[in-house]
Order: C-alpha cells, then structure tokens, then sequence
C-alpha cells in the first residue's frame, strides 16, 4: 500500500463514528500507524479525529509526550496506555485525571497526592478504591466520594466508617451504605433511627428498608422499642426484626397498620392463629387471607370475614373450595350471613 493511500485510510478510519473495529482491523490499523510513525503530522490528525486510536500507536509514539497529552486531553481514558514510565509524570497525569482518568493506573507515589486523588474523586467516586491507605482516611476525599455514591465507603478507613455525617450522607443516595457503616454505629439506636428516616425520606437507590435493617446489629433486630419506633418510620423495617419479635401480636399488628402486606413477615404460629388472622383482616383484608395458614383459609369464618371487609377481590386468596362456595352463594344473589 503507498504511502498515500495509507493515509487516507488511516484519517478514514479515525472519521468513523463509530468506529468500526474487529481484530482483523486492529491488526491492520496498528501496521498502517507503526507504517506512518515518521509522518507526525498525520498521527496528530488521527488523533484528533479519533483519540481511541492512541492505544494502537507503536510504544515509541505512545511515549512521546506532546501526543500522550493530546491524547489525555482528549479522553482520560488513554492513561490506561501511555507507557508505565510516563504516569509519573504529575502534569501529565493531572490532566488525564480531569478528563476521566483512573488513578489505578498511577505509581503509589501519586496515588497518595492528594490533589490528584481528590480530582480522581470527583469524577469517579470508585477512585477511592485505589487511593492511598493515607487519603482513605481524609474526610474530604471520603466524603466527596461517598456524597455520589454511598457504596464506595467500604474503601474509607475504619476510622472514618464510624463518621455520623459520612454515614448519612451515603445512605442519602444507597442503602447499602449501612453495610460498611462501624459496629459502633449499626448499635447506636438513636443514629439508625434517623438513618431509616433519612433513607425513606431520600428513596435512594440500592435501599429498601427490609435491606437496611439486616445490617444493623443484632441487639436493636431484638430490642422491641427499637422495633416499633423504626415500623413508625415504614413498616418495612419489621421484616428485619428477630423471630421473636415477628411473632409478636404488638407488633405485627403496627406493622400491618402501616403496611399490611407485612403480615407475610410474621411468625408461621401467628398466620395459624384464627382469632389473630381474623384481627389481620379486619386492618387489611387481602394480605389478611393471603398470608393466612392454608387450613384459615378453608375456614368459612376467615374467608367470610375477608369477604365482609374487602369484597370479592380477596376470595382469590382462600382455598379452591371457599372461592367455589363463595361464587355460587355470589352469582345466585344470596345474602352471606357469615
């Protein structure tokens, strides 16, 4: 192929968007640029037309320091094949990080500049992961990153997982943040308390309160005060509660109060105890009879009362036999005196 040609198919190549590439194609792109590596001005125009291409320079280009800038400056992204001995040098790698770079790719040495990682932090909260043990213990840096994304705590220093503020703002956006919170914390009923309220309030992602409630210690899931006060906040949290307590009349009848369909949470004991079922109905009538045992809902007093309380559209939860029983009675027009 002439030199001309080669070219003009590398500046077509580097117009595509997008780029059309498989590895028969990589093969000849990275022989055309090693081909063309004497014509600069070429290169710089590839560049510029296509900052993907960099990757595929002969190492002897990759190292040459106006193209590896072109290059960062275009996507942050090209940090990853700037060669190993450049990503020392500071001006360099600060523009990569502006422009979207990962810190993962710098020598420890940068990983521990603070002004690098709190810029890598800015744009990637994931950064943290790979700052030095040092900045994983700064607050700001942490606090910025946990500020996008409540997860990346699991990469702050313990010290700083028992931060109250750090903690709240994480679960703003994800509830998995309790995960990573202190053991102090996840036993400190009054922050948990206004962490759920937090939580709910946000709606953030990642965060449902059954799941936020098993990251906390096991002394509050026992702690029947704590109980009620966090079903207060959303009757969610009582599907986190122990067994004992799930099998408590108080409180599954708060939690039904504000969500009924809690009642599928309760103890098997209770979804077997008619005169409870009957009490579960009478404050929710659909999950009453749904999550009643199945020999209640055989039980002509239970589907009756279901049936007074919610209507037809309950009777889909009682058995086969009531549903039939019910439907006659129903379709000949007879008054169910249950």
């Amino acid at each position: 192929m002439a030199e001309n040609l080669r070219k003009e198919w590398i500046l077509n190549v580097s117009r595509e968007h997008p780029l059309k590439i498989n590895s028969k194609r990589i093969e000849k792109i990275k022989a055309v640029l090693e081909e063309l590596s004497g014509n600069r001005d070429v290169i710089i125009e590839v560049l510029e037309n296509s900052f993907y291409l960099y990757r595929y320079l002969p190492i002897s280009l990759r190292g040459d320091l106006e193209l590896a800038l072109l290059a960062v400056e275009r996507s942050g992204s090209n940090l990853e094949f700037v060669p190993t001995k450049m990503r020392s040098y500071r001006s360099l790698v600060f523009i990569a990080i502006k422009n979207g770079g990962s810190i993962r790719y710098l020598k420890e040495n940068l990983r521990g500049d603070r002004e690098i990682v709190l810029e890598a932090v800015k744009s990637d909260c994931n950064a943290l992961e790979f700052a030095s043990d040092e900045l994983k213990d700064d607050r700001e840096i942490v606090f910025t990153a946990v500020k996008e994304n409540g997860f990346v705590l699991r990469y702050a220093s313990e010290y700083l997982k028992n931060d109250e503020e750090i903690i709240i703002e994480g679960i703003k956006n994800n509830g998995y943040t309790m995960r990573f919170a202190s053991s102090d914390l996840k036993c400190n009923k009054e922050f948990i308390l206004k962490a759920f309220k937090i939580a709910v309030s946000a709606k953030a992602d990642n965060s449902s309160p059954l799941q936020e409630i098993h990251f906390i210690c096991w002394d509050l899931r026992c702690d029947k005060e704590f109980i009620l006060e966090a079903i207060k906040i959303d009757g969610g949290y009582f599907g986190g509660a122990s067994e004992k307590l799930r099998g408590d009349k108080q409180v599954v009848i708060e939690a039904m109060k504000k969500q009924g369909y809690m009642f599928r949470a309760a103890s098997e004991k209770l979804h077997n105890d008619k005169d409870f079922v009957l009490r579960a109905i009478r404050i929710n009538a659909t999950n009453g009879l749904r999550y009643a045992s199945q020999s209640l809902k055989e039980d002509v007093e239970v589907v009756g009362e279901a049936f007074n309380y919610g209507g037809e559209y309950v009777l889909r939860h009682a058995s086969k036999e009531m549903q039939e029983i019910f439907a006659k009675a129903i379709a000949q027009g007879k008054r169910l005196n249950l």
